[in-house]
């Protein structure tokens, strides 16, 4: 056996260890850009094949005491290969200002951010793909400096796991293992990072909230002067308004400045979707399948379906007609009902 290729060879080991730091930093600092913030819980969660958030930490930090380099870095180098694609899809994405989803939400966010009253929160509900997390992108780029971007999730059953999240969206400097152990100290550092400034806070996958942090929302609109904006998925935040009425009740009927429901998208979005995602439409053809898409788009996927449809269709050599564009989105409803 050829000693240099040999893992166990000193100047393999040592190669493969300098590899190994420099993937898990450069993984590091794709986590630290996320918007909103991604915690090591959430980036293990992820990608399991960081292994613990022990081994996650030491190898950023350049640590490979107890550790065998050449045993994590062919899984470190697949999580880098999928966070290059993530990097890849997001550049390629769009989001677009004049779409349905985008105007409402932006006159209603328009609308909010002046309020000085108790009635500072706006709810975006929809169903999946109705452009939700789209349309915050947006408020986030519209009033940059203000917006913070956090995202629920299961670990929100709890008002301890949502306000760390929180006060790390505030205030990026602080590390997790530093954050207070107890629900209330972990309000009183948020408040206080929250301090006067007109942030908005922006909340993506509401649906996952507990009844505690709706009280925790409650909270920081009374003692604070933030601006909340709640996405989640229509029928899943009435499950949880449901199951928690009373806070429920006292955030949304005492605070709420606006409400804005998504729909799927409409005939004209999905010519003005298409005609901008497809550069090889021409001509009017191509736009006697708008009727027949808008309706598969609004029983499967709505603007994430349009996507995909676009995708497909950029796959083609030659210019797509309504059958083709028909054919496809039939094609794609099928496989989104199996």
């Amino acid at each position: 056996m050829n000693p240099h290729s040999d893992p166990s060879h000193p100047e393999v080991a040592a190669e493969h260890g300098d590899q190994l730091i420099g993937i898990a930093r450069s993984i590091r600092v794709w986590q630290e850009q996320q918007r909103p913030a991604v915690s090591d819980n959430q980036m293990i969660r992820r990608f399991p094949a960081l292994g613990s958030d022990k081994t996650y930490r030491k190898l950023r930090n350049g640590d490979l005491e107890s550790l065998n380099p050449s045993q994590h870095l062919p899984k470190y180098r697949g999580v880098w290969a999928a966070i290059e694609a993530l990097i890849g899809a997001a550049a390629a994405e769009q989001i677009y200002e004049d779409l349905q989803p985008a105007l409402e939400t932006n006159l209603a966010a328009g609308s909010l951010i002046p309020q000085r009253g108790k009635k500072r929160l706006l709810i975006i509900e929809g169903p999946s793909g109705a452009g939700k997390t789209e349309s915050l992108k947006l408020i986030a780029a519209r009033f940059t400096g203000l917006v913070v971007q956090v995202e629920a999730h299961e670990g929100w059953r709890s008002a301890a796991g949502a306000l760390r999240d929180i006060l790390l969206a505030v205030d990026p400097r602080k590390k997790r293992e530093d954050l207070p152990s107890s629900t209330a100290d972990l309000m009183d550092a948020t408040i206080m990072a929250l301090g006067e400034g007109n942030h908005v806070l922006t909340i993506d996958e509401g649906h996952h909230m507990g009844a505690p942090v709706l009280n925790v929302l409650k909270t920081l609109l009374n003692r604070t002067r933030c601006h909340i904006i709640v996405a989640a998925i229509g029928t899943l935040w009435r499950k949880l308004a449901a199951r928690s009425w009373e806070e429920a009740r006292q955030l949304v009927f005492n605070r709420l400045h606006d409400r804005v429901i998504l729909g799927p998208p409409s005939q004209t979005d999905v010519e003005l979707f298409l005609s901008r995602r497809i550069p090889s439409l021409n001509g009017g053809d191509w736009r006697r399948a708008v009727p027949v898409i808008a309706d598969h788009a609004g029983r499967s996927g709505n603007y994430a379906f349009l996507r995909d449809l676009s995708d497909r269709a950029n796959q083609s050599d030659e210019e797509p007609a309504a059958t083709d564009l028909i054919r496809w989105a039939s094609e794609l409803k099928a496989l989104h009902e199996r």
